[in-house]
């Protein structure tokens, strides 16, 4: 078990990113101190403050990780100084928490989705030990809906109008997942429904039901003060997610945007 001391100056915060980077990125931390703080720090900033993780505690306090790759630096922190006992890896903790974080600033959507118009999707992926959450940011601006009922949202009369695709390897095996509004839709319907299907291939203003679909939320009106709303059903691996219109309203978003979680696991 690698290990190393770092030792703190009184009231001063020390950049122990070196030292951290050192024991792989996953730290447990031991102190006698009863006021030190620990914390990451974005790139190319001096911190003020930082969040007490340790808790003051002495004996396997914490386990901090830092993302792999990531630019940030990691700071500590105590007002009496002393000594901060950092263990890389360790294995005789009370818990240890493997965490993977993969960011993406645009997920890979469908060209009926990306195809000129100022709509994007952004994704985030947590996995803290075989749980894995998936966030998308769903923004419809520039999209439009049609007047049919469950017919597809995207760029107009565009084809492949799937937001993402959801698969094993990345998001697990989805057990469950939410649905709610960032920003309420103005000027297409607002009454927005979540599906997924097999086929990549749904076109806007085409009733998703051609599809091998699946209705995953009935969304009723997707407002931003409205609560998040359950799926029914989950998404099968490989499958595409789609938004369709539940109204009769046929025009383009000028305003729009959605929360969709996927809570998966590990298959």
């Amino acid at each position: 078990m690698s290990t190393t001391r770092v030792v703190l100056v009184a009231a001063t915060f020390t950049n122990i990113t070196t030292q951290f980077e050192a024991l792989g990125n996953r730290v447990k931390f031991l102190t006698e101190l009863t006021d030190v703080s620990i914390g990451i720090v974005k790139a190319g900033q001096t911190p003020t403050t930082l969040r007490a993780i340790t808790g003051g505690v002495a004996g396997p306090a914490a386990i901090m990780e830092k993302p792999e790759g990531s630019t940030d630096t990691v700071w500590a922190h105590s007002t009496a100084g002393g000594n901060l006992n950092l263990f890389g890896n360790s294995t005789d903790s009370v818990e240890i928490v493997e965490k993977d974080v993969g960011t993406v600033a645009n997920a890979l959507v469908g060209t009926g989705i990306s195809s000129g118009g100022t709509a994007f999707v952004k994704e985030s992926i947590v996995r803290n030990g075989d749980i894995i959450t998936t966030k998308l940011i769903v923004d419809i601006i520039g999209l439009s809906s049609a007047a049919g009922v469950a017919d597809i949202i995207g760029e107009s009369a565009a084809a492949n109008c799937w937001f993402y695709q959801v698969t094993t390897a990345k998001n697990g095996v989805v057990q469950s997942g939410q649905m709610e509004a960032l920003i309420t839709p103005l000027t297409g319907d607002v009454d927005i429904d979540l599906y997924s299907a097999v086929e990549a291939t749904g076109t806007e203003n085409a009733v998703i039901t051609g599809l091998d679909e699946t209705l995953l939320v009935n969304g009723a009106t997707m407002v931003r003060t409205a609560l998040p709303v359950q799926l029914a059903l989950v998404p099968a691996a490989d499958e595409y997610l789609y938004l369709t219109g539940a109204g009769t309203t046929a025009a383009a978003y000028t305003a729009g945007r959605f929360m969709v979680t996927l809570v998966g696991m590990v298959a």
